[in-house]
């Protein structure tokens, strides 16, 4: 086995998102399937994975006893959720365990280890705070055009220094009137803007809150047009734990695919083109 195991602590890392996001194999006995420990973030080439035969694909969770085989002129990045990181080269053969990555042939680098950040098991297992509403709210009357295109739509999560509001502008209106309340209706911003998109400024989200936010014509006022859509903030650690990964992924090529899982399973969706 490569390495030492380390001691895990509350600075696991952003990789614990892996467990629930991906579905896993049933167990046959009726108890639970073991947790993922690992994730495939860069697959250069072609490589398998065992024992049930299938290629290695990208971002694929890896539970404890997988075996992974890779092709000649390939290469798989190996992330484990404590943070540590291999690189497996052409015609290597390796076990997933528990602890950590046993090389059977060929050859595998130990790669720098992710930094660790705060434990996010419990935000990514349970989600994060989530609206009540199941769709996008249209308030408009019969035959009228309403407005469209809302981002963040309904549900999404955002990040608090980042948080863009925009929409689908409508034909023959002049400016809108943009507003953000708060779960217990309570208005935290409001502006007037010509056309999107809106930036909520800094200091004005809570981590780990609920807000509906909603925009309609001011000039000449249309209240039949009025769209509202409800978003989520993450939580401070989260938050953090993001950030050092975005940080660490600068020009590396298998962290940025990883940043980008974990966007995913964060639910922080891109715009709509």
């Amino acid at each position: 086995m490569m390495g030492k195991r380390r001691p895990m602590s509350r600075t696991a890392l952003l990789l614990a998102l892996a467990a629930t996001a991906a579905p896993l194999p049933a167990a046959t006995d009726g108890a639970a399937p073991p947790p993922a420990v690992a994730i495939a973030c860069r697959v250069e080439g072609a490589a398998a994975r065992r024992p049930a035969p299938e290629p290695l694909a990208l971002c694929r969770r890896l539970l404890p006893g997988a075996r992974l085989t890779v092709a000649p002129r390939s290469r798989v990045t190996v992330v484990f959720f404590d943070g540590r990181r291999y690189a497996l080269e052409a015609e290597a053969r390796a076990l997933v365990e528990a602890d950590g990555l046993r090389v059977e042939a060929g050859r595998a680098r130990r790669l720098a280890p992710v930094p660790g950040v705060v434990d996010l098991a419990p935000i990514l297992r349970d989600g994060a705070p989530r609206s009540r509403a199941a769709a996008v709210r249209i308030r408009g009357e019969a035959g009228a055009a309403a407005l469209r295109g809302l981002e963040p739509r309904e549900g999404a999560a955002v990040l608090r220094g980042a948080a863009v509001l925009s929409f689908a502008p409508s034909p023959g209106i002049e400016s809108y009137r943009v507003t953000v309340d708060a779960e217990d209706g309570s208005a935290v911003f409001a502006s007037d803007v010509r056309l999107p998109p809106l930036r909520v400024p800094a200091g004005v989200l809570r981590p780990a809150a609920v807000y509906t936010w909603r925009v309609e014509p001011k000039v000449p006022p249309r209240p039949a047009m009025r769209a509202e859509a409800v978003f989520v903030t993450l939580t401070a650690e989260v938050e953090r734990a993001r950030a050092a990964l975005a940080a660490a992924s600068a020009g590396q090529p298998d962290l940025a695919l990883l940043l980008a899982e974990v966007d995913r399973c964060l639910d922080l969706r891109p715009p709509r083109p």
